[in-house]
C-alpha cells in the first residue's frame, strides 16, 4: 500500500512537471511591471552617492504621438517605463535624468524621450 502511494503521487508530479501555462506577453508585461514598481526605487544624485553602487549605464524611454488626439503618456507613466527598463538591466535603482518633448519630428506630432541613470544598490538604508 505503501509503495502504491508512493508510486502515485511520483507519477502525479512528474505528470505536472511539464505543466505550459497560456500566460503570454501580456501576462510577462504585467509581472515585469509589478516588480519593477516595487524593487526599483528612485533615487537623488546627492543618495546615490551615499550608497554603495554599481553603475549600469543609461536607460531611455521614448514615446510617439502620431496624432493630436492620441493618448500621451504622463510622467509618471514613463517614469514607470524607466524603471523597467533599470529591472531588465538587473538594477534597483535609477537616478531620474532628463525628459526631452520634439514636435518637429517628421513621423511623430509630438516625440517624447526620457532617461535615467540605472545602478545595482548593494544595500538600501
Amino acid at each position: 500500500m505503501k509503495y502504491l502511494l508512493l508510486g502515485s503521487i511520483s507519477l502525479f508530479l512528474a505528470g505536472c512537471a511539464n505543466i505550459n501555462t497560456n500566460i503570454g506577453d501580456y501576462g510577462h508585461s504585467k509581472v515585469t511591471k509589478e516588480i519593477s514598481r516595487t524593487v526599483v526605487r528612485e533615487v537623488t544624485r546627492d543618495q546615490i552617492w551615499q550608497l554603495q553602487h554599481q553603475p549600469l549605464g543609461l536607460v531611455v524611454s521614448h514615446y510617439c504621438q502620431e496624432r493630436p488626439r492620441d493618448y500621451m503618456p504622463n510622467i509618471q507613466t514613463v517614469k514607470q517605463g524607466l524603471k523597467e527598463s533599470v529591472l531588465s538591466a538587473g538594477g534597483n535603482a535609477m537616478v531620474f535624468d532628463r525628459c526631452y518633448r520634439d514636435t518637429t519630428s517628421g513621423s511623430c506630432h509630438v516625440y517624447v524621450e526620457c532617461a535615467a541613470l540605472a545602478y545595482s544598490v548593494n544595500d538600501f538604508m
